[in-house]
């Protein structure tokens, strides 16, 4: 049986402030689905808790890493998987407001951004609206049915939506950049086919061409 020993910090004001745990080899280690490592603010609450299985951040039943606001509630949840940030079935990254209201979240396959299903990166306003979507594929940002990034304003109306085919700005069906006015009003159109910017005319042409 792996031997688990014990190493403490403390405040200036005697209160803990860290907690390892170690294996005889010096590596984090503790048992039965544990935090390795724990760390406290000043006045005694929980700050962070990491999970680490054979001196990497792992854990397979929940997030590897947790953070807290001093209130108690949860500021971050980190899915990881030997030091990479992983998830199969679900957000490997949440962020939370201090409220406990998600702040953002994003899909990670192996520390890449990626998400067949839907975006693989949402962020919010403090109203709970949300502020970024953006779409990828292996790390790379690709939407084959719209664009792969939008920007919102706090009330909702796009602000900026662009177009990327893995990770390239294209469009061949129109502008790959579009920036609008918080009155919905298109201020910007801006064309690329495989990240060359061109004009209106020349994106039709070799789109009719590529119609033929």
């Amino acid at each position: 049986m792996r031997k688990q020993k014990i190493q403490k910090y403390y405040y200036n004001n005697g209160n803990l402030k860290n907690k390892y745990y170690y294996d005889e080899n010096n590596n984090f280690y503790r048992k039965n689905d544990k935090p390795s490592v724990i760390s406290y603010y000043e006045d005694g609450s929980v700050e962070s808790e990491h999970w680490y299985i054979d001196a990497k951040i792992n854990r397979s039943v929940g997030p590897a890493i947790i953070s807290y606001y001093k209130n108690g509630n949860i500021k971050n949840e980190m899915y990881v998987e030997e030091n990479m940030y992983h998830r199969e079935d679900g957000p490997a990254i949440i962020h939370y407001f201090e409220d406990g209201s998600i702040k953002q979240f994003s899909w990670h396959h192996y520390n890449d951004y990626h998400n067949e299903n839907g975006p693989a990166k949402v962020a919010y306003y403090n109203s709970g609206n949300i502020k970024l979507q953006s779409w990828h594929i292996n790390g790379q940002l690709h939407n084959e049915n719209g664009p792969a990034v939008i920007y919102y304003y706090e009330n909702g109306q796009k602000e900026v939506e662009r177009w990327y085919n893995h990770g390239i700005l294209h469009n061949l069906n129109g502008p790959a950049e579009v920036y609008y006015g918080e009155n919905n009003i298109i201020l910007t159109k801006l064309y690329y086919i495989d990240g060359k910017l061109m004009d209106e005319l020349q994106v039709e042409i070799l789109k009719a061409s590529n119609d033929e």
